[in-house]
């Protein structure tokens, strides 16, 4: 495995291209990320965003849209996963990413639930999703917050999980927007106070939120 695109206080641009059985498929510390239409497959992190946006510049944004993401086990390594679609860290100033109708695919249902792979997976960072398909993954969206007072302001709009076991699972940040979302699943398992795998949505110590519309879907709640 290699490394694909690595890109250091610049910027990137990508249009159709296909990363497959790279460790890391893009590295991006640049000032604007656009990928578009572009295939990603079968990597250890398909994406890694660190501190790439905007920084104190509202003119610029950045955008992956009509991607796909897929995995499909075994890596070329042999290994099972689970692997990282997007890694977003400390991506809190200037306009937020925007991720706009990709599909993030994990191609094997009976894929062991602790290899099931994880789409966004972000720490103190905000970003904007629209359109997106999350299947068959362990997280469909996963945010953690550390900083104290962080306004993460994370927007969740229009997407569907299908069988996204943590479809949106939010620990901090503030003013977050979760609406008109489509989550189907089978049915819950356990306690939901207590459990830390169920497909739904879950946050905990957050405040100033909105979530509204959302259609969740399953035989049985508990």
């Amino acid at each position: 495995p290699f490394n694909g695109q690595n890109v250091v206080g610049g910027e990137l641009f990508m249009d159709n291209a296909v990363i497959e059985h790279a460790i890391t498929g893009v590295l991006a510390f640049g000032k604007v990320t656009a990928i578009n239409n572009s295939v990603f497959f079968n990597n250890k992190v398909y994406v890694n965003l660190k501190g790439v946006f905007a920084i104190n510049d509202n003119k610029s944004e950045s955008i992956i849209t009509g991607c796909d993401f897929t995995f499909t086990p075994p890596l070329r390594d042999g290994s099972t996963g689970p692997v990282t679609f997007v890694d977003i860290e400390d991506v809190f100033s200037g306009l937020p990413p925007e991720f706009v109708n990709n599909n993030f695919v994990n191609t094997i249902p009976g894929t062991p639930l602790i290899q099931k792979p994880t789409a966004i997976n972000a720490v103190n960072s905000k970003f904007f999703t629209m359109g997106n398909i999350f299947n068959e993954l362990f997280f469909g969206i996963l945010s953690i917050n550390t900083l104290a007072g962080l306004e993460t302001n994370l927007n969740i709009k229009s997407n569907t999980f299908i069988e996204t076991r943590n479809s949106i699972r939010i620990v901090g940040g503030r003013f977050e927007v979760i609406e008109n979302n489509t989550i189907t699943g089978t049915d819950l398992t356990g306690s939901v106070s207590s459990s830390t795998s169920f497909f739904g949505i879950f946050l905990v110590g957050t405040s100033g939120f909105i979530i509204q519309d959302n259609d969740i879907t399953t035989t049985t709640l508990r």
